[in-house]
C-alpha cells in the first residue's frame, strides 16, 4: 500500500468515499487519517515488504566502503556520516505543499512511506548553522567561508551531500500516525490575522472566552526513529575535515530546534538513539 497513493487518491482504502468527503464537506477527516494509517501499518507488517524495505534500506545506508569505492573514478573511498535519531515528538513535514487535503504530509511518491528530503534537511541546518553558529563565529553566517563550504552558495557547491532520511526498519511500519490539535477562540484568532481594523466594540465581541468551544484539526504526522546520511566526495580537496562538522550541525538542529512545522508548539523534536 502506497500511503501517497492513499492521501491523494484514495487508492488501498476500504471505504473509497472518505476522501471525496473530506475534500467537499471538509468532514470524516479524522475517520480518512485513522484509516490510512491502518492500512498503511497492515501492509507494511507483511513479511515480503519487510524484506523489500530492508534490503533498499541496506544499499542506500549499509553499502561497505568497498562498494561505494565504485563511484569514485579514482577507486579512493566515499565517505559517510550515516546516524539515527529518533522521534522524540510527531514530526509534521510538507504542510506548505499544495495537496487535495488541507493538511498536507511529505511521504516519498514513488515508495509511499514517509521520508525527510535532503533539501529540507540542509536548509532547516543553514538556518540553524547561520543562526545560532554565525552569532558566535561570523565565517558560519551566510556567505561566510566556513557556511559556503557546508552549505554552498550560487557561485560554489558546497562540499556536503545531504541525503533523504529514511524510516528505520524495525519501525518502518509504524512511521505514520494520526494527531490533532484543537485550537480555541478561532474567530478571535482570524481577527488578528485578517490584516484589517476593527473597532473596540467589535473586538469584544470576538473576544477569547474560557468557555469557546475548540475546534479540533485531525491531521497525519510521522514518528519513529530515522536515518540520516551526509556524503563527500573524496577528490574535493579538505573536504572530508568537513564531514564530522556537518554531521554535528545536523544532529543540534534536529534536537535542539527540530525539524518541519509547529516546531514553536513543540512538534518535530529528535534524540540520539542510545
Amino acid at each position: 500500500m502506497n500511503a501517497y497513493l492513499s492521501m491523494t487518491k484514495s487508492v488501498g482504502l476500504k471505504n473509497n468515499d472518505l476522501l471525496e468527503e473530506v475534500i467537499k464537506k471538509g468532514q470524516l477527516r479524522q475517520d480518512f487519517n485513522k484509516e490510512v494509517v491502518n492500512v498503511y501499518t497492515a501492509c507494511r507488517d507483511e513479511l515480503e515488504w519487510k524484506q523489500w524495505y530492508h534490503h533498499r534500506y541496506y544499499q542506500r545506508f549499509k553499502l561497505s566502503v568497498r562498494e561505494n569505492s565504485r563511484h569514485s573514478e579514482s577507486g579512493s573511498d566515499w565517505k559517510e556520516g550515516v546516524f539515527t535519531q529518533e522521534c522524540a515528538s510527531s514530526v509534521i513535514t510538507g504542510q506548505g505543499q499544495s495537496s487535495v487535503l488541507e493538511t498536507h504530509l511529505t511521504v516519498h511518491p514513488v515508495y509511499g512511506f514517509p521520508y525527510f528530503p535532503g533539501t529540507m534537511i540542509k536548509g532547516a541546518a543553514a538556518h540553524y548553522c547561520h543562526r545560532v553558529l554565525g552569532a558566535q563565529e561570523e565565517r558560519f553566517r551566510e556567505n561566510g567561508d566556513y557556511y559556503t563550504m557546508l552549505f554552498g552558495s550560487k557561485e560554489q557547491a558546497s562540499v556536503i551531500q545531504y541525503e533523504d532520511a529514511w524510516p528505520d526498519p524495525e519501525c518502518a511500519e509504524t512511521g505514520l500516525c494520526h494527531d490533532v490539535l484543537t485550537p480555541h477562540h478561532r474567530n478571535y484568532q482570524s481577527l488578528k490575522t485578517g490584516g484589517e481594523k476593527h473597532s473596540d466594540a467589535a473586538l469584544a465581541d470576538f473576544a477569547p472566552r474560557d468557555d469557546d468551544s475548540p475546534d479540533p484539526v485531525h491531521f497525519l504526522a510521522v514518528k519513529g526513529r530515522f536515518t540520516f546520511k551526509l556524503t563527500i566526495d573524496p577528490e574535493v580537496r579538505e573536504a572530508e575535515k568537513w564531514l564530522p562538522v556537518a554531521e554535528k550541525i545536523v544532529k543540534a538542529m534536529l534536537n535542539r530546534e527540530g525539524l518541519g512545522g509547529k516546531s514553536s508548539s513543540g512538534y518535530g523534536l529528535f534524540e540520539e538513539v542510545k
